[in-house]
């Protein structure tokens, strides 16, 4: 999971009057090595062309030798695999495949397993089992619906945000494996998720707190909170 800066947003409105309650951030660490692009789905059910492509989001070399991937495929890294900083290490279902739409050679080839159609856990460790990184993606909404049999990959819009927040993720305009995401960017939106208020059906009495989580690599400044006044029957 990459850092970035949390934000829990509680906001109390009654009628058009609207409230910040609190703000709470919290920071969390990130990882050099990254999940960087996905593609779980080809348009063609017959092209083994399905591939994950890790990134290195450091200044230095990293050795992958023993690193595996215990979830999603089956993969062990092998003897003095060194992952050049800024780099990347692409992984496919079949070589031949692969080199032939792409026409370039991948760095490896799943030795057993597929990513699955409907969404999985794609989990990354380190040669002591340490968990390094890991993406639970969904072919639904708010993950890339293009790249659910659409032809498209799924690239990570910049390696520093949290990969297993589908909002991270963009469908690729063009794949990209071993290369610049062309979903790259380097000012990302700001994501904001599990939005909730209580009570469900409010009296007109009653207080309406609204919870969202609202989050950016630059941090969050501030955050405006729109509302529509509807009437009754209306």
């Amino acid at each position: 999971m990459r850092g970035f800066p949390l934000i829990v947003l509680p906001i109390q409105f009654r009628f058009a009057v609207a409230a910040i309650g609190f703000l709470y951030v919290c920071l969390t660490g990130s990882s050099q090595i990254v999940i960087n692009e996905i593609h779980y789905d080809p348009e063609s059910p017959t092209s083994l062309t399905e591939y994950v492509e890790l990134y290195n989001n450091s200044n230095q070399d990293v050795d992958l030798t023993g690193w595996n991937f215990s979830s999603g495929l089956t993969y062990v890294f092998p003897e003095s695999t060194v992952l050049p900083a800024k780099s990347y290490y692409v992984i496919t279902e079949s070589k031949l495949h692969y080199s032939s739409v792409f026409k370039k050679d991948p760095d490896g080839e799943f030795t057993a397993g597929q990513l699955a159609n409907e969404g999985e856990r794609i989990a990354l460790k380190d040669s002591t089992g340490n968990l390094i990184d890991e993406v639970k993606y969904k072919p639904e909404f708010p993950w890339p619906v293009p790249a659910a049999g659409g032809g498209a990959s799924m690239e990570l819009m910049n390696p520093n945000l949290d990969n297993d927040l589908g909002g991270s993720w963009r469908a690729s305009l063009s794949s990209t494996p071993g290369d610049l995401n062309s979903a790259f960017r380097t000012n990302s939106p700001p994501q904001v998720r599990q939005v909730r208020h209580y009570p469900q059906q409010p009296k007109d009495f009653q207080n309406t707190l609204i919870q969202a989580k609202v989050s950016d690599p630059d941090l969050v400044g501030t955050v405006r909170l729109y509302y529509q006044v509807v009437a009754p029957g209306h």
